[in-house]
């Protein structure tokens, strides 16, 4: 019980944090009705709405801080797709790299919304590159070092304009497309998987549904179905209530943004390739959402760990030794004492 109450706690800490932030700039006007624009773009078929472009960014990597069998880089390229908003042209990120292996497997990690460091994922990193998997961390668009001056991290993601929240939602994708063509075009990378926290759930869901070249799939508390999320959970009822026009449009066009939603598709890896975590004590991602993930997915593994939204990730040393021994069994990977 004292458990529970704690990492319920964490995760109400975080809902008065989200309540309180306020926008800060005025939402950009529509550019068009939604439905114009989703039969322009091919947007109720995902495989070409999110259709990878072949980008093969040219990387420019940090000099390298030196660990004791691995490199630490920070790495930047301009993303293909342009906004208004001139930081978030540029995508910056974080590398680890095993000292001369760069064709060992790599992970691209994807970070939760409105998150505003590197802390959370670092110690996955770390532990991931010591056992010969190659990590990146891209910023995703409107945070971190890619929040426009004046606001705040992940403002800009989730707007009254419709289009322009699926305009983020692709330029999502393909900056993570970009460093996977990199990994394997550029890295020489055997292998290249997504994994992703709440958002960054969504995100790796949706590469697993439209990206051939992702080998491999982690949803971390996906948010795997925000229409559902959004009326269903606190977090939802929050965002309700300091966004009251944009959770209107979320209802009214729930059906049109139904291409966004993992349960609706099917992905292109075998379930025994995705690997989901849920939080028992999870008040954002409801118990049923990740339910019908799991059933609509052909039952792919999923572990339940008793943890909140939060503390799966920040305080749950057996999500770290489960994800290890699966990405070990699925790929067979050496042990650690056995690579140079």
């Amino acid at each position: 019980m004292l458990w529970e109450y704690l990492v319920r706690s964490i995760d109400e800490m975080s809902y008065m944090y989200m309540g309180k932030q306020k926008n800060a700039a005025e939402v950009a006007a529509a550019i068009g009705s939604l439905e114009e624009y989703v039969e322009n773009e091919n947007a109720r078929e995902p495989l070409e709405y999110f259709k990878n472009p072949g980008y093969v960014p040219d990387m420019k990597i940090s000099s390298p801080s030196a660990r004791r069998n691995y490199n630490i880089m920070r790495f930047q390229f301009d993303s293909p797709v342009y906004t208004r908003h001139r930081a978030n042209n540029v995508v910056h990120g974080r590398y680890y790299e095993r000292h001369g292996r760069p064709d060992l497997p790599m992970v691209i990690l994807l970070h939760g919304w409105r998150m505003e460091s590197y802390l959370l994922f670092d110690r996955y990193c770390r532990l991931l590159v010591r056992d010969g998997i190659n990590c990146a961390m891209p910023d995703l668009p409107y945070h971190m070092n890619r929040t426009p001056k004046d606001s705040f991290a992940g403002e800009h993601t989730f707007k009254e304009d419709a289009i322009h929240t699926m305009e983020t939602m692709r330029q999502s994708l393909f900056d993570v497309m970009s460093v996977a063509n990199w990994a394997k075009k550029k890295k020489g990378a055997r292998l290249v998987g997504v994994m992703g926290v709440s958002f960054g759930g969504l995100l790796s869901g949706l590469m697993a549904c439209v990206e051939p070249l992702v080998d491999f799939a982690v949803l971390v508390c996906p948010a795997s179905d925000l229409g559902e999320i959004f009326k269903t959970s606190r977090l939802g009822r929050l965002f309700e209530k300091e966004n009251p026009r944009a959770a209107r449009l979320i209802t009214k066009y729930k059906d049109t943004l139904a291409g966004m939603s993992l349960p609706n598709l099917k992905p292109l890896l075998p379930p025994e390739r995705i690997f989901i975590a849920h939080g028992i004590y999870d008040a954002m991602v409801p118990e049923e959402v990740t339910e019908n993930l799991w059933h609509s997915w052909d039952k792919p593994v999923l572990k339940r760990y008793p943890h909140g939204h939060l503390s799966i990730i920040l305080l749950n040393p057996q999500l770290e030794s489960d994800l290890k021994e699966w990405l070990k069994s699925v790929y067979n990977l050496p042990p650690a004492s056995e690579l140079r």
